[in-house]
């Protein structure tokens, strides 16, 4: 018989870094806390929801305007976040 788990992640942003906080339940509970580089992060977060609204666009769930419109947001924090690193 196989077991179920289920996992929670939790990102919580803490200076320059994210503490990640990843708790898995199931035969047995454990819980990890990691300290990661919010850039990288931020940066991985915003490509996955890239490829998530391009297999939308491309099953016809939204058109690629609304795609254009829902990430335009995130190329300005983007936009931010460089303009920080470089002052």
């Amino acid at each position: 018989m196989a077991g179920s788990c289920q996992v929670i992640i939790k990102l919580v942003p803490w200076g320059s870094e994210i503490i990640c906080k990843v708790k898995e339940f199931g035969r047995s509970h454990q819980q990890k806390r990691f300290e990661l580089d919010k850039q990288q992060v931020l940066g991985e977060l915003k490509s996955f929801l890239d490829n998530i609204m391009e297999m939308a666009v491309e099953g016809g769930y939204i058109a690629f305007e609304d795609k254009d419109e829902f990430m335009h947001p995130l190329l300005r924090l983007d936009a931010n976040i460089k303009e920080r690193k470089i002052c």
